[in-house]
């Protein structure tokens, strides 16, 4: 048999009093709601280092990355100097053999 008010109405049981559900229920909201707004700045907060990490890493490879004009210019020099060099020898490696034919002459 349920139990009756006074008014001979059916009441269901009830564990806790009325306000409790609704308090859990509007703290539960509330500390997902902070959970979400926790979670959101870490995130902004990790995407914008990512960010800038990368928009760092390719301006510094952009900016280390190409020779100054000064190394241009020594670079420039010292192909030169390898080019000059190796015409320098092969110059000489043939005066040589043209020497080398002269004095190889066979006398009759």
């Amino acid at each position: 048999m349920a139990a009756r008010d006074y008014l001979g109405e059916h009441i269901n049981p009830h564990l806790t009093e009325p306000g409790v559900k609704f308090y859990m229920t509007e703290t539960l909201k509330i500390c997902n709601v902070s959970k979400h707004k926790y979670f959101n700045i870490i995130f902004n907060v990790t995407t914008f280092v990512g960010l800038l990490l990368v928009i760092g890493g390719i301006l510094y490879y952009r900016y280390k990355g190409l020779p100054s004009q000064e190394e241009k210019l020594e670079k420039s020099n010292q192909k030169k100097t390898y080019i000059l060099g190796k015409i320098q020898a092969m110059q000489k490696m043939q005066q040589n053999n043209s020497l080398d034919l002269i004095t190889n002459l066979a006398i009759k």
